[in-house]
């Protein structure tokens, strides 16, 4: 009896796995005859689900540029997300390597989006030759403005692509035309951009660069940006100058429901993701300045970065 009863377990077991198997497979055929490429939670988590949709969306990816503009935004999307909860490197470099592509999208909007993505998401393991060559070939393309994709370099373990960072940050203009007259323009330079990989490389003089522009920008909502940028180069040095605007007291006048701005409290925006320990005391303390500043000067030498997600 006990036997039967395992066997009736086991049985019922099975036909329900076939059963979310055809229906995996019966939701991503659909899907991808709809061109819906938009997919819920419970599926982008479902291991069965990641392993037969990738292959779909590499296919979906031959003729995707030529799709109206809300199906491409939904497909690359999908991509993000579903790089976010897929735990294998393998697939994951496949869909790096989809969105590479995506950055050659007709739509500007678009092809930021997918170089921001790859700058925020992408790891040194999901780069082979083939796609640190399309990398190259984005990085230095003679039409599109392809500069926001420079910071990923700072990640990889890639000699010929740090030396043409070096010519960016040499011989590269420090602010284009497009951005003469935008606050922060100078931001999506290839000689800004190009000194953020080398500076997450380790390259003191490219460092020492943009510090000496964020001590001479007064605009603060250039600044707060500036800010995320040293967040995500993680050295030393762009964290001790975080460090320093922990301790200054100036604040944006707010008007009407604007929320309250400061030196502090965008400092430590930044600094909770990258300094081990400081998200617990900022939470803890409830962004009490004293509290955080005494942790800060306590632990200002011998601080740990946490490591890249």
């Amino acid at each position: 009896m006990r036997h039967l009863l395992i066997f009736g377990v086991f049985f019922f077991h099975s036909l329900n796995t076939q059963a979310q198997t055809l229906n995996i497979k019966d939701t991503i055929q659909r899907r991808m005859q709809s061109r819906e490429y938009w997919f819920p939670d419970s599926l982008l988590k479902n291991p069965e689900f990641q392993r037969r949709i990738i292959p779909k969306l590499e296919k979906v990816s031959k003729n995707i540029l030529t799709y109206p503009h809300e199906m491409r935004d939904n497909y690359y999307w999908a991509l993000v997300d579903l790089y976010k909860l897929h735990p294998d490197s393998k697939s994951q470099g496949k869909i790096v390597e989809l969105l590479l592509l995506g950055c050659l999208d007709r739509s500007e909007w678009l092809r930021l989006h997918n170089m921001h993505d790859l700058v925020r998401l992408a790891h040194p393991e999901d780069f082979n030759a083939r796609r640190l060559e399309m990398l190259k070939v984005l990085i230095l393309h003679p039409t599109l403005h392809t500069t926001p994709l420079f910071p990923l370099v700072g990640k990889l373990d890639w000699p010929d692509g740090e030396r043409i960072m070096r010519n960016f940050f040499q011989n590269g203009v420090e602010l284009l035309p497009d951005d003469e007259y935008r606050p922060g323009g100078f931001r999506a330079s290839p000689k800004w951009r190009s000194a953020m990989a080398l500076a997450k490389k380790g390259n003191e003089e490219a460092m020492g660069y943009l510090i000496q522009k964020a001590k001479a920008e007064e605009n603060r909502d250039v600044l707060y940006d500036i800010f995320q940028d040293f967040a995500y180069i993680r050295s030393r040095a762009s964290i001790d100058f975080l460090i320093e605007q922990v301790f200054s007291d100036f604040e944006v006048p707010s008007f009407g429901d604007t929320l309250n701005q400061s030196d502090f409290s965008a400092a430590i925006a930044s600094l909770r993701q990258i300094v081990k320990g400081l998200d617990r005391i900022v939470s803890a303390s409830a962004h009490n300045k004293e509290i955080i500043r005494s942790w800060i000067n306590q632990n200002r030498t011998t601080y740990e970065i946490l490591p890249e997600q």
